[in-house]
């Protein structure tokens, strides 16, 4: 008996929704794929001038580091994904670590906003005596029982602290001493006992969190920036004791890891905590990573690695004439009409993220006489920049060795990008109209039998 034109109607409709709710599955699970390359294992190289950056003026940079005798250790530049420029002076060894100095400071508030995005840390204003309640600390009034997590990664925490480190410091060190950088071994031995400088008499204290919060206070909290680098380290042991890990061991599992950085040395203080305000070595290559995590907004290869909102939120400047977000420093290029923000630590250690232009600039250095590295970037790096450059991702490219300076681009291998259109014989498309042809068919047979 042939099926009515009723029983016809009904099967067409049943093969048009299952065609249209497979259909809209497939192309569901593909557009979801990354675009952005990631140097999971190593960075694609590129030379400067082919990515809009100026290599005569980065050759006159790298003259006037010789010829003046600036102690600049290492130099990346990245742009788009690529590595574009790589260099290591002197007696650095680029497989070496370096010490971060306070750039730390900034990987410690990287970590305290994953740590809240994770749910270990509930709120920033929270007040930092309620995280501690098992000590007891001296000087302890309304101000210091106000102070707060948000008031701790604005460096506005209120407590007295000289930080008169760096005229300290020129007294006490060699301009260009290398040990100091790459000597991991209790490199605060290096310097002597100080009894003005708070930062020296934390580091030569049994306890670092008792010394910053046995401080008086000196202005409410929130109200005065002052640089003080126990503010650092009570962010570090927050997350201790948030989470139960030691810092290292957390960033291990959230930071590290995601980044594929496993040569790295992070030391503690004297009750074995991660030093919150310095004692992080990295390599440069790995420094590098870290900025290219928060020039594309805390994303990493597909995974969110840190809240987008907390990058916006730890490069606005809370204090008018400081420049300080939280622990990244501010900053803003009036000739090129563009904000940027850096990672800064004593003797020339720099990670730099130019968003308007998607660069990311690293500078490693041993100079601990005069701010010489920083004139080298404002000078040279951030003014060979064309802002007006335009990029395209290609559609294959080649890794190469990171033992080379720049390379051309290559075309030889696929990259990241992955054309997200099935053609018409994938696999996928072949299993759905097979799939789809069986059900029509079983159809019809129901309906001819029920009629």
């Amino acid at each position: 008996m042939k099926c009515n034109f009723k029983s016809q109607k009904l099967v067409i409709f049943y093969l048009v929704l299952f065609m249209v709710f497979h259909t809209t599955n497939l192309v569901d699970s593909t557009i979801s794929l990354p675009t952005t390359y990631f140097p999971i294992d190593d960075w694609r190289r590129a030379t400067l001038d082919e990515f809009g950056i100026n290599s005569t003026r980065i050759g006159m940079m790298n003259n006037t580091i010789v010829t003046q005798d600036i102690g600049v250790d290492s130099i990346h530049i990245i742009r788009h994904g690529y590595l574009v420029y790589e260099r290591y002076f002197e007696y650095y060894n680029h497989s070496n670590l370096h010490h971060l100095m306070s750039v730390t400071k900034s990987v410690t508030s990287i970590l305290v906003g994953i740590a809240q995005a994770e749910g270990f840390i509930s709120d920033l204003d929270e007040p930092v005596l309620e995280i501690f309640t098992d000590r007891n600390f001296s000087n302890v009034d309304s101000r210091k029982e106000a102070l707060t997590i948000r008031h701790l990664l604005q460096m506005r925490s209120g407590l007295e602290w000289n930080s008169q480190d760096v005229p300290f410091l020129i007294g006490t060190i060699d301009k260009h001493d290398y040990d100091l950088v790459t000597n991991i071994s209790n490199w605060w031995d290096l310097f002597p006992s100080n009894p003005v400088i708070d930062w020296n008499l934390m580091i030569h204290s049994p306890d670092w969190i008792q010394f910053v919060l046995d401080k008086p206070m000196v202005a409410d909290p929130g109200t005065e920036f002052y640089y003080n680098s126990g503010c650092s380290h009570l962010l570090s042991a927050i997350i201790a004791k948030k989470t139960g890990m030691n810092t290292e061991r957390f960033a291990k599992q959230y930071l590290f890891d995601p980044l594929n950085i496993n040569n790295y040395t992070w030391q503690n203080d004297s009750q074995s905590l991660s030093m919150g305000g310095f004692g992080l070595w990295l390599q440069p290559n790995d420094m590098a990573k870290i900025g290219y995590l928060c020039l594309n907004n805390g994303q990493w290869n597909g995974e969110e690695i840190i809240p987008p909102d907390w990058i916006f939120d730890s490069t606005q400047d809370y204090s008018p004439g400081s420049g300080y977000g939280y622990q990244w420093w501010t900053f803003y290029d009036s000739d090129h009409e563009s904000s940027y923000y850096k990672a800064i630590g004593f003797g020339g250690q720099y990670i730099i993220v130019i968003p308007d232009a998607s660069v990311v600039v690293v500078l490693t250095s041993s100079e601990f006489h005069n701010s010489n590295p920083n004139a080298l970037f404002v000078s040279y790096i951030l003014h060979s920049i064309d802002f007006d450059f335009t990029y395209t991702e290609p559609t294959t490219s080649t890794p190469v060795s990171s033992t080379s300076t720049t390379s051309e681009v290559s075309t030889d291998e696929p990259s990241s990008i992955t054309d997200t259109s099935l053609p018409s014989t994938s696999p996928q498309t072949t299993s759905f109209i097979s799939i789809t042809a069986i059900i029509g068919f079983v159809l019809l047979i129901v309906v001819k039998k029920k009629e």
